[in-house]
């Protein structure tokens, strides 16, 4: 342990470096839906993480209330629904990794919503004792809903999107520092800003520890850094069963979601390994965090399917 210690603090010192790339401009677009996914997509948070698994993976997530009741004066179902795709994977045996994500979020019954794109490439770095250290980039694009003030007409916009990360993984240990947004805000057709950017720094540590030759824990913490809001906090524990079977529990505290300010909720999880290809899991959120604290069915769940099609027989993936 004592060895890795010097490659941990490598990592905390390029905090300066990144937080030194973030705008002072806050936005509030709907990308935090992306943010909060990060247990069941890594690579919502920290480009860093395309091909970590290794295995060439695609996982898909659908997020809404339990029971999506039609909105009567609209006619259409009731939101928020979310479409989430993220593929990834090693490019060949080389230390390159690639990694696609789609977000398609819709937060409102007139059907405004958020379309995001995102690619992002890794590089690994072989550190002694079998230690890795990934950097990572991110470039997409988001297709954000811009309505004009003097008539009333919806329309579209694109931003482009960048960021960066690193991740290191270790035998024992994990830590990840990224800041997946630089972008800039949209201004509706009148020049005024509309959809601004939050550029949120994410700090993450945890640890892998067997319990027992059937029992994994893999406990974590995720720092969050947002201008002008408190620090965010996230206190995660996954404990894994034979490699077949999982149960989760995250606290979140002050996260921050475009138009409400922090807000603080609890997220369980349950993931199912069907077959060396196939993982299904389960997700509960004891609030849906953008919606109004007075609405109408609070929570919000998640079913997640992942498929690998070629599977590393000796190498077992817990995220």
């Amino acid at each position: 342990m004592g060895k890795l210690v010097p490659h941990i603090i490598r990592i905390w010192l390029l905090t300066g470096f990144l937080v030194g790339l973030v705008g002072h401009s806050r936005v509030m677009a709907q990308k935090e839906v992306l943010y909060a996914q990060y247990l069941t997509n890594p690579m919502a948070i920290n480009p860093a993480l395309a091909g970590v698994r290794e295995d060439f993976s695609m996982t898909l997530a659908f997020r809404g209330r339990l029971f999506s009741f039609l909105n009567r004066s609209a006619g259409q179902i009731a939101a928020p629904i979310t479409q989430t795709f993220a593929g990834d994977g090693q490019l060949g045996t080389g230390p390159f990794g690639l990694g696609l994500q789609i977000l398609n979020d819709r937060n409102s019954a007139l059907g405004l919503g958020l379309i995001c794109l995102g690619s992002n490439l890794s590089y690994r770095v072989d550190l002694p004792n079998l230690a890795k250290l990934y950097l990572g980039a991110q470039l997409g694009a988001n297709i954000l809903p811009i309505t004009d003030l003097t008539s009333s007409v919806n329309t579209s916009t694109v931003l482009f999107s960048y960021g960066a990360g690193l991740y290191y993984d270790a035998e024992h240990v994990f830590a990840g520092l990224s800041v997946p947004e630089l972008g800039r805000s949209a201004k509706s057709l009148l020049g005024l800003p509309q959809f601004t950017v939050n550029h949120p720094v994410f700090a993450q540590l945890g640890g892998k520890f067997d319990l027992s030759d059937d029992l994994r824990l893999l406990p974590s913490v995720l720092l969050t850094q947002t201008d002008g809001y408190p620090l965010a906090y996230d206190l995660n524990a996954k404990l894994w069963y034979a490699q077949r079977a999982a149960i989760g529990v995250s606290v979140r505290q002050n996260n921050v979601f475009y138009y409400k300010g922090p807000v603080s909720y609890v997220q369980a999880s349950l993931d199912y390994q069907l077959s060396q290809n196939i993982r299904l899991g389960y997700t509960f959120n004891s609030t849906a965090p953008e919606a109004a604290p007075n609405s109408f069915q609070p929570q919000i769940h998640e079913l997640i399917f992942r498929f690998t099609p070629n599977p590393n027989q000796l190498r077992f993936s817990y995220f």
